[in-house]
């Protein structure tokens, strides 16, 4: 059974109540306060549920596989439950560890495993997930997916949780926080935590805001491309003083924006020539939000305009292997809002 991360309380407490927790709970994110939210709640649930041991194994390179198998096999004297957690840092276990846990799946679903299992994985890509170790985990249990809270979705997962707390503020409040606050939620719930606190019983001011809440958002290089797709220029900017801030080297930066020219260049060729726009973004292998974004980038650009956009990437090459003397990170912000939609400058030539 797959269930939501906002459903999980609600399940585990019917489960409490009703036939009892599943064998096995599978926590899936790369997020690492959502996956450590998620299975403290499992951990707390099987406690209720008579758990009174607990095992730890990291499914790694030089973990004995009867060392696993132990752990599920062995019932205790005096009826004890035992909970089992299983870390698989890499997401990809070895080809032992997999027989181990398709075996510990069968005793699961043959009702022979008296342990109740918690499963950490990072995020994996679709075709990963069709594993058949990953398939028995999630088929003999509970799959918890728990995505990571992106830009656009963060303003409301901060406004739910100071809703959670009882926390009232004024309009727009969850607004500036997530724009102070964006890439690192673990600093978001510490601030959440804070204004708890603090401002327990009073509407919370945006001028309280900004005295009490410290600037600590995180941005990361490959989360540009949307945004330069989208055309969020302010939003945009605000990432890109964020990674110069947080010393990104400028080359990274401009591997990414080069990328996303290339990409629209190819695709408004094809385009051109009279291929479908699914088609040609498919070709490129574009999907998710950059899927959905980048009809709006080609209506932006014409043929011509992106060609002058990979001169001007040529040309920030240039600055940012230090053979041209100019400001590497204006050279990049130029060039980034040029592909975000606003007037692109001249290139510049080499002295």
């Amino acid at each position: 059974m797959k269930i939501e991360a906002h459903q999980l309380e609600q399940h585990l407490a019917r489960a409490l109540q009703g036939k009892g927790l599943a064998p096995c709970y599978l926590v899936m994110s790369d997020e690492p306060l959502l996956s450590l939210e998620a299975s403290d709640a499992i951990r707390k649930a099987a406690t209720q549920a008579g758990c009174t041991t607990r095992e730890v194994l990291s499914i790694e390179k030089g973990l004995d596989s009867g060392r696993l198998l132990g752990c599920f096999s062995s019932g205790s004297l005096f009826g004890d439950r035992t909970f089992v957690e299983l870390r698989i840092p890499t997401g990809k276990p070895q080809k032992e560890h997999i027989a181990a846990l398709l075996q510990i799946t069968q005793w699961m679903k043959a009702g022979q495993c008296d342990a109740i299992a918690l499963v950490t994985v990072p995020k994996l890509a679709s075709k990963a997930m069709e594993a058949d170790w990953f398939s028995a985990l999630s088929n003999a249990g509970v799959f918890i997916n728990c995505p990571t809270v992106d830009a656009r979705n963060l303003p409301k997962w901060i406004e739910d949780r100071l809703a959670a707390k009882g926390l009232k503020t004024e309009k727009n409040c969850h607004v500036w926080l997530a724009e102070h606050l964006e890439g690192n939620l673990m600093a978001a719930k510490q601030e959440i935590d804070k204004l708890a606190l603090l401002c327990a019983g009073q509407v919370i001011t945006l001028e309280l805001l900004q005295a009490s809440v410290a600037n600590v958002a995180r941005y990361n290089v490959f989360d540009l491309g949307v945004e330069l797709l989208a055309g969020k220029t302010d939003h945009l900017l605000r990432m890109l003083d964020g990674l110069e801030s947080e010393g990104e080297a400028p080359t990274l930066v401009l591997w990414a924006l080069g990328e996303e020219v290339k990409t629209l260049v190819g695709i408004k060729r094809l385009a051109e020539k009279g291929m479908a726009l699914n088609a040609a973004v498919k070709q490129f292998r574009v999907w998710g939000a950059k899927a959905d974004a980048i009809g709006k980038a080609l209506n932006r650009h014409t043929l011509k305009q992106l060609e002058e956009l990979v001169r001007q990437t040529a040309h920030a090459d240039k600055v940012a292997k230090g053979l041209v003397r100019e400001d590497a990170w204006h050279v990049l912000k130029c060039l980034a809002l040029g592909i975000a939609g606003l007037p692109a400058p001249p290139v510049l030539e080499t002295p």
